[in-house]
């Protein structure tokens, strides 16, 4: 049987399977339509080209919380390059103002299951061009030895619209 696949956003289910080898969060249609995204069934399963169009921001950890992929929409939110970003320690050298309990250890007491979890939260970045307000998505695998975080800086819904317009017309 299928893995079942839950979307990260409202964790409602998107595909049916076998609960006990859930692998990977989508984003369903009902959400995609309220963030003016495109459907996303599979996310780990995106190409870097793929989630680097996403008009949301995308990070991956491993679960000593290294950098696996880093999308470029959140590369330009947090004026960070990338290529610079993946391998390197998340909480410690790439986002130091995440390394509270809010963040970091909410973070890392997923990271400890071994089951799937998904957890949410509004939270402050503190970004060169200045504090952001967003809203996080945290999706843990275990079996991929993967924590996807979904970033959407609040107030930023027109442009989410916009950018998911362009990506439809290619």
């Amino acid at each position: 049987m299928a893995v079942q696949v839950l979307c990260a956003w409202c964790n409602t289910t998107i595909r049916e399977g076998d609960a006990r080898k859930q692998s990977s969060h989508g984003i369903c249609l009902q959400c995609v339509q309220g963030m003016g995204l495109f459907p996303t069934e599979d996310i780990r399963g995106l190409s870097q080209e793929q989630l680097d169009a996403l008009p949301i921001g995308v990070i991956e950890l491993d679960s000593r919380g290294i950098v696996r992929r880093y999308n470029a929409t959140e590369a330009r939110a947090a004026g960070l390059d990338a290529r610079k970003v993946v391998g390197r320690h998340f909480f410690a050298e790439v986002a130091p103002c995440t390394s509270v309990q809010e963040f970091r250890g909410r973070c890392e007491a997923m990271m400890q299951s071994p089951r799937a979890e998904r957890d949410e939260i509004e939270f402050v970045f503190r970004f060169r061009s200045g504090d952001r307000l967003a809203h996080l998505v945290f999706s843990w695998d275990p079996g991929a030895d993967r924590l996807t975080i979904l970033v959407d800086l609040l107030g930023d819904r027109a442009d989410h619209a916009a950018r998911a317009a362009a990506c439809w017309r290619g």
